[in-house]
């Protein structure tokens, strides 16, 4: 089993506040035993940079939320953003996390539990099981008619959405752009250590 364990920063709204919290999260994984150690290695390599170029200094929002920042017009800052199926309480962040890693893991990898736990969640650690619930939990649990909101946690690649001077937009990118994608048809001898990857990243929360 591999363990995985990041700090990362985000700014929640909740109840119409803006509040900063700070997360602990451990992902314990198990490699797919029919995918090559190139392949593993990919996979742990789009975790990471998921949860600290996309996730961390972030802001998570709730669909309301979500759609207020649609409408409200240009911002004077710039700020990746997460949408929820709810309000951004542990439990949400942590299955939403819990859906969108296991997308971007290809079945290379998979979750056998995730653990979160914030500052201001009171240090009450949140854990999800790979057998609590299959990875049609957040689809069965939104809302009719905010379906999308759920649907962006299952999507394989680094796409999020930038809050700024010129609105909201959704930023779109592939693995492949961020020289993180699976070449099925590469040789072993072609493979390329992890310490040489230097993907062009866009960032969530910042734009250089």
């Amino acid at each position: 089993m591999i363990s995985i364990k990041h700090k990362f920063l985000a700014t929640v709204i909740i109840d119409g506040s803006l509040i900063p919290n700070s997360w602990d999260l451990t992902v314990n994984l198990i490699p797919n035993s029919i995918n090559s150690n190139h392949d593993v290695a990919i996979a742990t390599e789009r975790l990471n940079v998921w949860i600290e170029a996309m996730l961390d200094n972030s802001m998570l929002v709730g669909p309301d939320d979500m759609e207020l920042l649609k409408n409200v017009g240009p911002l004077p800052f710039s700020i990746g953003v997460h949408p929820l199926i709810d309000e951004p309480y542990d439990h949400i962040v942590g299955i939403s996390i819990y859906t969108k890693l296991s997308a971007i893991l290809e079945k290379k990898l998979f979750i056998d539990s995730l653990y979160l736990e914030s500052y201001q969640g009171g240090n009450i650690s949140h854990t999800h099981h790979a057998e609590e619930g299959d990875i049609e939990i957040l689809r069965s649990a939104v809302n009719p008619g905010q379906e999308e909101y759920a649907e962006y946690w299952y999507r394989k690649d680094p796409v999020f959405f930038r809050v700024d001077h010129e609105g909201i937009k959704l930023v779109e990118q592939t693995w492949s752009e961020l020289e993180l994608g699976f070449n099925k048809d590469k040789a072993e001898k072609n493979i390329v250590k992890l310490s040489e990857f230097k993907p062009r990243i866009i960032p969530g929360d910042k734009d250089d």
